[in-house]
């Protein structure tokens, strides 16, 4: 019930997706934004009812901090679209192994 960003494209990368066998056939995109976080609430650990801070007035967004938890990586999420600036769209294919572009 958010939207979902990270300081890692590391991260990120988890959640992108190609169009198998479509024109965008093993190419990826990632959206570089700019997010006012404000007040934020900050938590360790995963929790569901964290928007409830947000719905009470008392914070604008939530940072997990699961880098410090998990050793993985920090996440923001902020409940309001006006929050969000996308700044560049950045198109991009995983290369393993040593392969190279296509």
């Amino acid at each position: 019930k958010g939207l979902y960003f990270t300081e890692s494209s590391t991260k990120a990368d988890e959640y992108a997706r190609d169009e198998e066998g479509g024109h965008y056939d093993r190419i990826r995109a990632l959206l570089l934004c700019r997010v006012c976080v404000g007040k934020f609430y900050y938590t360790q650990g995963r929790e569901p009812t964290a928007i409830d801070k947000y719905t009470a007035g008392e914070s604008d967004s939530t940072l997990g901090d699961r880098a410090k938890s998990v050793n993985t990586y920090r996440e923001i999420v902020v409940y309001n679209e006006d929050q969000v600036y996308p700044e560049y769209l950045v198109i991009y294919e995983r290369l393993h192994g040593g392969a190279r572009a296509s």
